[in-house]
């Protein structure tokens, strides 16, 4: 129960941070609370996560308005369109990524089993055999602005988050979800 209140204490303290990381270039970089920076994630990522987000809500945007897409203007007073508003969400879900790995390495000390390690090179591996090489598999990413690592970093990020996740809620975990606790 205490780390859980300290994961939410530095979640809280975090935020503010990350709002502080800074951005060069498109990269975001964040600091812990003693100033250090502990991750980054660079351009290629970002070009990555931003296709990802674009590719996800593509059908929504084009039902919404078709003729205007994702140049929509949401808020008419300051010309906000939807591509800034996903472009937004693109960067904090990032940066919220990123506080995530933190508290994945530094709070809780979390180490990925061998299965979990493999896993993120095995799938790596897959794509490349589909492509038929790891040069064909950066030419398709490099359509979206993104590299083999920037792939590496968002599978990685997303195992961090998932097993902190379990860490934290699964059964057994430090504020495990009961069944009572869905009803």
């Amino acid at each position: 129960l205490r780390i859980f209140a300290l994961v939410l204490c530095l979640l809280a303290v975090m935020t503010s941070f990350a709002s502080c990381g800074k951005k060069s270039e498109g990269a975001i970089v964040y600091k812990n609370p003693d100033g250090k920076v502990t991750s980054a994630l660079d351009t290629s990522f970002l070009s990555f996560w931003i296709a990802v987000q674009n590719n996800q809500y593509a059908a929504y945007i084009s039902a919404f308005d078709a003729a205007q897409g994702w140049d929509t203007v949401v808020e008419k007073e300051s010309g906000k369109t939807l591509r800034d508003v996903m472009l937004e969400e693109a960067v904090r879900t990032a940066s919220s990524m990123l506080q995530a790995e933190y508290i994945h390495d530094h709070v809780c000390g979390i180490e990925f089993t061998d299965t979990q390690a493999d896993s993120v090179s095995e799938y790596i591996n897959g794509l490349v055999s589909t492509f038929g090489s790891e040069k064909n598999l950066e030419t398709e990413l490099s359509a979206y602005g993104a590299s083999i690592e920037a792939l590496e970093k968002y599978m990685t990020l997303m195992l961090k988050y998932e097993t902190l996740y379990g860490y934290l809620y699964s059964e057994g975990g430090e504020r495990e979800i009961t069944p009572e606790m869905k009803k």
